[in-house]
C-alpha cells in the first residue's frame, strides 16, 4: 500500500495513508480514518481480511473500532 501512495504522490496526486502519521503523538485512530474519508474528494480503499470483516460486520465486537468507523463512513457515502 505504501508503494502505491508514494507512486501516486510521484504523479502529483495528494495521496495520504495512515502509515505517514504513525509518528504523530495523540492520533485517535478511531477518528482519523473517518475524518480523512470525509475530508477527501476521492477515497481508495485497499483492505486486508480484518478490515473486510469490519466492513461486513463480522469482526469481533471488541476489535477494529477504527476500521468499523471508516467502513460506516464509506457505507454512508453517496458516491459509488
Amino acid at each position: 500500500m505504501l508503494d502505491l501512495v508514494v507512486a501516486l504522490r510521484g504523479f502529483g496526486i495528494d495521496a495520504d495513508v495512515d502509515l505517514f502519521h504513525l509518528h504523530e503523538p495523540g492520533v485517535d485512530w478511531s477518528r482519523w480514518g473517518p475524518a480523512r474519508v470525509n475530508a477527501c474528494e476521492v477515497t481508495l480503499v485497499a483492505v486486508n481480511a480484518a478490515w473486510r470483516e469490519a466492513l461486513e460486520g463480522t469482526n469481533p465486537p471488541t476489535e477494529g473500532a477504527g476500521s468499523v468507523a471508516e467502513a460506516d463512513v464509506l457505507l454512508g457515502s453517496s458516491s459509488p
